[in-house]
């Protein structure tokens, strides 16, 4: 059961310290032990809703460089640059 909660806390509930047990894990490791059959893909979108925070900026450089080589040299007379800063 260890090694199932500890799959279960790495895969399904991604976290630093899977030593602590959420009550959703042991809810399936119920349903595991008593063979029942579970569909947790509420709880699943609840928690990589609550853990996903947007609060740092998504860097994307790696696709900006892979556009920019891409582009032809010659038309570079016809990009338009955004030179406000975004607010």
């Amino acid at each position: 059961m260890r090694l199932l909660h500890k799959w279960i806390a790495s895969s399904f509930f991604s976290r630093d310290d899977t030593h602590l047990t959420y009550d959703i894990e042991l809810k399936l490791l119920y349903a595991a032990l008593k063979r029942i059959k579970v569909a947790p893909v509420v709880e699943l979108v609840n928690h990589w809703l609550h853990s996903i925070k947007t609060s740092t900026a998504i860097m994307c450089t790696s696709l900006i460089t892979r556009l920019a080589a891409s582009v032809d040299p010659r038309a570079a007379n016809t990009i338009i640059y955004i030179t406000t800063l975004a607010s």
